[in-house]
């Protein structure tokens, strides 16, 4: 059989064969503990990086080769064999969970073209903050590998700023990003540079369970009168993503734009007004006052949704289309009694508005494929390959004309009520001091739902550091 000599760690410490499923153990199940051990996501990326000189492509026949024996191939081959240039993709996906040959030979074509070797490395499953922090530490070392890396499109502005990844502005054809949400493009322009292409979107959704409500609610009011009215034992009224991390600034923001309020990123001045005190408030509410939400709540990412989903436990559901695809990948038949709904707007506010978010693929700075790079940026957003993300991979794409295909239509019909959510998104606040912002937003926003303080102390201290960390960074956008 043909393999490929390329090496990843398999995220438990073991090496494995990129292009085989099957991890080798560490050869010493109890080594002694690494006092300074690198992050999961990090320790992929250093082995790839040390062995980056060594990294080859050839095709050998044989029946079955160990992984330790692939290592010292992989080592010694270089000395003898002269390998193509090498440029590495480093992603959510496993290369060989792809099996559609359009796909494939897609990609063995470029590699032609281009007289070039990818190699595709699935990154560690971390959070968004934690592979920020990742991505930081490893662009900040000047380090060229890898050359391509799938990041949250929030994180742009910061890293143009630090010159961790490339200005591809020269090298994108005119129009190519018309095929493009807005906001998708959005994401990836800072300062009226492009930075990167729209991998795959997603945005704020109420999820419901159809079987017990017939017209979802248009307003907060209206959504907290049906969850105490079907709300029982067993079964929550609500949920949504309210630890302290990324997921909850994302669903407070939610909840103040759809009562009407507009905070000013862009101001030294006040971000958010007293009336933004309301729209928290309501959130505070449903925690504490009403007692629709699971215990835990306060302790909930994304992922603890989806169990209260696949279980049917909760009746609305705050999250991102992520949680009805994965209900499809685990065969839950739970996916067919829930539908999508917009976020609900408040008293004050006309529409409800979503938070459209997405992740990104972008170009390291220190790249030595940079051109290369962006025309591979090109195929893995093209139709051919969006359409196999989304009926594969469980991803939502970043083409618009995706959102009309017959195919993806038909396996997941909800997707049918997808337009009118991303219509009505909004961007997280564009800014190199993003990290900082939100980690301000999480810790006092979440005082007021552990009911420490008030939602009119948490706006009004928010503020007040929001201002402080102003004066420090200097601007905001």
């Amino acid at each position: 059989m043909k393999i490929q000599i390329l090496l990843s760690l398999d995220g438990r410490g073991g090496v494995r064969m990129i292009g085989s499923p099957h991890p080798h153990p560490n050869p010493n199940p109890n080594p002694n503990p690494n006092p300074n051990p690198l992050p999961q996501g990090e320790r992929e990326l250093a082995l790839l990086a040390f062995l980056r000189p060594y990294i080859v492509w050839c095709s050998i026949s044989m029946r079955r080769l160990w992984p330790i024996i692939i290592l010292v191939v992989a080592l010694l081959l270089p000395l003898t064999i002269s390998a193509r240039e090498n440029l590495v993709v480093y992603w959510g996906f496993d290369i060989n969970e792809i099996k559609d040959p359009a796909v494939l030979d897609a990609i063995k074509a470029f590699e032609t073209k281009n007289n070039i070797s990818i190699s595709f490395v699935k990154r560690s499953e971390l959070y968004t903050e934690d592979l920020h922090d990742v991505y930081s530490r490893l662009l900040s070392s000047k380090s060229a590998v890898p050359d391509i890396m799938e990041i949250d499109g929030i994180r742009v502005p910061e890293f143009a700023s630090m010159k961790y990844i490339a200005d591809i502005t020269k090298y994108v054809p005119k129009g190519e990003l018309a095929r493009f949400f807005e906001n998708g493009v959005k994401e990836v322009t800072w300062e009226g540079k492009l930075y990167g292409y729209p991998f795959f979107t997603a945005w704020g959704l109420l999820i419901y369970k159809k079987d017990i409500i017939s017209k979802p609610p248009d307003t907060w009011d209206e959504l907290i009168r049906l969850a105490q009215e079907y709300q029982r034992e067993g079964l929550y009224g609500y949920a949504g993503q309210m630890a302290s991390y990324e997921g909850f600034t994302c669903n407070a923001l939610e909840f103040i734009w759809s009562n009407g309020g507009d905070p000013n990123f862009s101001s030294a001045n006040d971000v958010f007004s007293l009336r933004d005190a309301e729209s928290l408030q309501i959130m505070v509410d449903i925690v504490n006052k009403y007692k629709l939400t699971p215990p835990e709540q306060l302790q909930f990412a994304e992922f603890d949704g989806i169990q209260l989903l696949r279980d049917e436990k909760v009746i609305f559901l705050r999250n991102w289309p992520k949680a009805m695809l994965k209900l499809r990948k685990l065969g839950s038949p739970s996916e067919f009694k829930y539908g999508i709904a917009p976020i609900p707007k408040g008293l004050r506010g006309d529409k409800g508005h979503s938070m459209f978010g997405g992740w990104t693929l972008v170009i390291n700075n220190n790249s030595k494929h940079v051109e290369i790079a962006q025309r591979l940026l090109e195929l893995l957003t093209g139709e051919v390959f969006q359409k196999y993300v989304v009926m594969h991979l469980n991803h939502l794409p970043a083409l618009k004309s995706l959102y009309e295909d017959k195919d993806i239509l038909t396996m997941y019909p909800w997707l049918n009520d997808a337009y009118p959510l991303i219509a009505n998104s909004k961007l997280r606040p564009r800014s190199p001091y993003y990290p900082e912002i939100s980690r301000i937003i999480q810790g006092e926003f979440h005082l007021a739902l552990e009911n420490k303080i008030s939602a009119r102390e948490a706006i009004e201290r928010t503020n007040k550091k929001l201002r402080s960390f102003f004066k420090t960074a200097g601007k905001w956008q």
